[in-house]
């Protein structure tokens, strides 16, 4: 089973991750990493519920800790969700000029407003996730889970509000 400890806490709701069954990996996030996660969530799943966003953040942190090879947090995030990855910011970018269907006006408009939102601008349901996250206080209900999205995987899968997720991790 995962588990999510906070090792520390700051007002500003910093605090290390402790993931791994036999061996234990600590992990720190900064306030950088928390305003992104909030940046992902708010365009994955548009704070729809509780569960959604929990399975997006344990999703998203659980690929970090198997595939990340040295990037941070915040990297792995930008450059796994689509809402806020940088190559699908501008028709110019790798991911518009190779899917230029999910390139339109209003698909980027949408993700320059997620991507520039301030901690203020994010809504409270979307921040009080992500700080208690950060506090160890959200439990996994994707164990071993690193994709998501709109379709299946093949194999092992989990559905939530409609999302998908799946490959989960050998442990």
């Amino acid at each position: 089973m995962t588990t999510l400890l906070l090792v520390v806490a700051a007002v500003a709701a910093i605090g290390a991750l402790t993931m791994g069954r036999q061996t234990k990996t600590q992990v720190g996030l900064t306030q950088e990493d928390l305003l992104w996660l909030a940046r992902a969530l708010m365009g994955e799943t548009e704070g729809s519920s509780d569960r959604a966003m929990a399975a997006v953040a344990w999703a998203m942190f659980q690929r970090w800790q198997q595939k990340s090879r040295g990037k941070t947090f915040t990297q792995l995030l930008r450059a796994y969700c689509q809402p806020i990855n940088p190559e699908y910011a501008t028709l110019a970018g790798r991911g518009c000029r190779a899917h230029p269907e999910m390139c339109t006006v209003a698909h980027l408009e949408r993700r320059r407003r997620i991507s520039t939102m301030t901690w203020e601008q994010l809504p409270n349901v979307v921040r009080d996730l992500v700080e208690r996250f950060g506090r160890g206080e959200v439990p996994n209900p994707v164990p071993g889970m690193v994709d998501f999205a709109a379709f299946s995987f093949p194999g092992e899968r989990v559905v939530i509000d409609g999302n998908h997720f799946g490959t989960k991790v050998r442990s």
